[in-house]
């Protein structure tokens, strides 16, 4: 279980470095830009301020991606407050929609690694790569490279 938890983790970590997010009215391409980089460097610090458990505890582990999960969770819904302009709006749905795919998924891992459910665990990581690398091609598409990996 150790190797299918770590791989997940990883995926979760990732998108840590993926998302990016805002609000307000309708935001042209320029606009939206710079409000979801600003939110994506929040969210980035708010991640890094987690403690990360050293060693193997798995409670520990647990413990931590739940708290990344929850972190996660609340920037998918800062992302969905910002209003793109219709030029850029399927790329924004695609990332919103890749985004809560992962956040959902990462609260699931949590739930799959306190199960010890690894076949689980394998399956929820391969959805995760997926959304992650889905969210990734949106972000840069609408140009916000420091929040795509």
């Amino acid at each position: 279980m150790n190797r299918a938890f770590a791989a997940a983790a990883l995926t979760t970590l990732t998108l840590g470095i993926t998302a990016c997010g805002g609000d307000g009215d309708t935001l042209n391409k320029k606009d939206l830009t710079s409000k979801a980089g600003s939110i994506c460097k929040d969210f980035e610090a708010k991640t890094k301020a987690i403690s990360q458990p050293s060693g193997t505890d798995e409670k520990a582990q647990i413990d931590y991606y739940g708290k990344v999960a929850s972190t996660l969770g609340d920037f998918v819904d800062e992302l969905k407050k910002l209003k793109p302009a219709d030029d850029v709006k399927d790329d924004w749905n695609t990332l919103t929609t890749n985004l809560e795919k992962s956040a959902n998924g990462t609260k699931t891992i949590v739930e799959q690694a306190k199960k010890k459910d690894t076949a689980g665990l394998q399956k929820t990581n391969q959805e995760l790569t997926t959304a992650t690398a889905a969210a990734d091609g949106a972000a840069k598409k609408l140009g916000l490279d420091d929040c795509s990996n």
